[in-house]
């Protein structure tokens, strides 16, 4: 199939005004980062049952984190992000 000039796809340019004034799209690297590093303390964690049934039978949306949790200050903030 021969792509005619209407039919390429054009490169993504960027925001040149925002550029100019500084701004910056923020990196998502440092979430991935964090990211998977709270999968890596989650993985090390011996009680992985006890987080399946809090899961279950808690509003994870408010319940606190259980006092086990490796990743408290994270699901903390995710609350708050998104409740």
């Amino acid at each position: 199939m021969t792509m005619t000039p209407d039919t390429r796809r054009q490169p993504i340019q960027p925001d040149r005004k925002r550029a100019r004034a500084g701004h910056r799209q923020p990196s998502a690297r440092p979430a991935i980062d964090e990211a998977v590093e709270a999968v890596m303390r989650c993985q090390g964690c011996a009680r992985h049952e006890d987080c399946a049934l809090w899961l279950k039978r808690a509003d994870v949306a408010t319940a606190p984190p259980p006092d086990h949790c490796t990743n408290p200050r994270l699901l903390q903030r995710l609350q708050e992000a998104h409740g």
